[in-house]
């Protein structure tokens, strides 16, 4: 057997034959470092409820329960198992209670992997190291994404405009989901400002000449304009904080998220406040009683409990809130209202002697306005002046799709955005959570841009653009997001 291999000899209850494959163990030990090494206990449930085939009796050897459970303790069902040193021609899956039974045989400590799409909680994945003689364990899986991440245009570091104003350097934040303790950011995260042309959904300087548009820029002629003039990290320190979490209950949200996995992303962010946190819970939708009805007890924006909302610590209560919110879908998402009067509550009600916010998730749809519209910019502005004055910030998180350029700009107001499907939901919070309690550090890429109207940049404008964004821990993944920059 190859150096660095444990010695190991192993059949899975209710499969077929196994057999090693070690150019596919090394392969998967490379993966399942992904989840191993997240800043939270990454693991992975599954989805699904297929259940192990019938197969030969198994192997003699030590029999090995493995449990599969997500953060809150609940079983998962449908769930992939595997050791890393081990491939078989089937890969288990959990049962109803979460289990899967192996015969195995082995000298020395292995892990054992969970992974998979769960409909309930959305991808996850996880590990536990097993040793010797051991005939029980659990592993905790939690939400997962490899090119997940959020993005920080405010609150970084200041602009600087060249004099004549057709210069402009400026800064972005990124929170990965995946992060390596042992590995700066920038090594596996690549980061690129793209070149501008206004259209008539994009402005790329707001206020500036109808058509204005901008191109990339390093300073020189070489082919590697739009990367960062320079990359860093900001260390930040942990803190307690005040948070208003809002979900959108509208039918457009439930389309999209038609397994609910937003019940358990909003237990899992609750599940992260700590003594001395302050969380408020609230749900927005609106609509009109004969076609598309709200089911929510208030509109636009209920908030909980009914009777006497406020800020306070963590409350089990509140999951059985959140267990209800698949009987309180329908009408249309009031999303801007909803962050109108959630600012007014939070500025007279949350705690003064810690930084408050306001965290959306939200489809990104409104019911007033369609995200392009001048009306809906002209909202957006005066939301992100009210939070500036009340000094909250505003986190938005939302499904991928045409809003995600509403939802960065309303980030602008000292908070972070992220989208991704609803099987990422989970990670988003996390996300938030993360920046929120200051646990995580935020990379930092300084970038320039160049417009050939001199006073492009001035000051009190916006500058809306897109960066290109490439995940690559081992496989790469990539993604195009908007961003938005505020000139002082």
């Amino acid at each position: 057997m190859p150096d660095g291999l444990p010695n190991v000899g192993i059949s899975v209850s209710g499969t077929g034959a196994v057999m090693l494959d070690h150019s596919c163990s090394r392969r998967f030990d490379r993966n399942l470092a992904i989840a191993a090494m997240f800043a939270l206990s990454s693991a992975c449930g599954g989805g699904g409820s297929s259940a192990p085939t019938s197969a030969p009796p198994p192997a003699p050897g030590t029999e090995l329960r493995v449990t599969v459970v997500d953060p809150l303790g609940d079983p998962v069902q449908g769930l992939d198992v595997n050791l890393p040193s081990v491939s078989s021609t089937f890969t288990p899956r959990t049962n109803a209670d979460g289990q899967v039974v192996f015969r195995a045989s082995f000298q020395s400590d292995v892990t054992v992997a969970a992974w998979g799409d769960s409909d309930r909680i959305g991808v996850v994945s996880g590990s536990a190291v097993v040793t010797p003689h051991t005939d029980e364990v659990t592993v905790t899986v939690n939400p997962a994404s490899q090119a997940g991440f959020a993005i920080a245009s405010a609150g970084v570091d200041p602009p600087l405009i060249s004099a004549d104003g057709r210069t402009l350097e400026f800064s972005l934040g990124f929170l990965p989901a995946d992060r390596y303790d042992e590995v700066a950011w920038d090594e596996y995260v690549s980061v690129r400002v793209q070149d501008c042309a206004s259209t008539q959904a994009l402005q790329c300087v707001t206020g500036a000449t109808t058509g204005t548009g901008y191109r990339a820029s390093d300073g020189s002629a070489n082919p590697q304009a739009g990367a960062p003039l320079a990359v860093s990290t900001l260390q930040r320190q942990s803190r307690p904080y005040a948070v208003a979490l809002l979900i959108d209950q509208s039918t457009r949200m439930a389309e999209r998220d038609p397994t609910d996995i937003r019940v358990f992303a909003t237990k899992y962010f609750m599940a992260f406040a700590g003594p001395a946190d302050s969380l408020l819970f609230g749900a927005f939708a609106t609509g009109a009683a004969t076609t598309d009805p709200a089911r929510l007890p208030q509109t636009p924006l209920s908030l909980f409990p009914i009777e006497n909302p406020a800020f306070g610590a963590f409350d089990h209560a509140l999951f059985a809130t959140a267990d209800e919110l698949p009987v309180l879908e329908g009408g249309a998402a009031p999303l801007y209202a909803a962050i109108d009067r959630a600012l007014d509550f939070t500025a007279d009600r949350a705690p003064m002697q810690t930084p408050r916010a306001i965290v959306v998730l939200s489809s990104g749809d409104d019911a007033a306005c369609t995200p392009d519209d001048a009306g809906c910019r002209d909202t957006r502005v005066a939301l992100i002046a009210k939070a500036r004055a009340y000094d909250v910030a505003l986190v938005t998180l939302g499904v991928r799709g045409q809003a995600d350029r509403a939802l960065t700009a309303l980030s602008l107001a000292g908070g972070i955005t992220a989208t991704g499907s609803p099987n990422e939901f989970g990670v988003l919070l996390r996300l938030a959570c993360e920046w929120l309690g200051g646990s995580a550090g935020i990379g930092v890429a300084r970038f320039r841009i160049e417009a050939d109207t001199p006073g492009t940049f001035a000051s009190g404008r916006t500058v809306n653009g897109d960066v290109r964004v490439s995940v690559c821990p081992w496989d790469c993944y990539e993604a195009t997001v908007p961003f938005a920059v505020d000139l002082p």
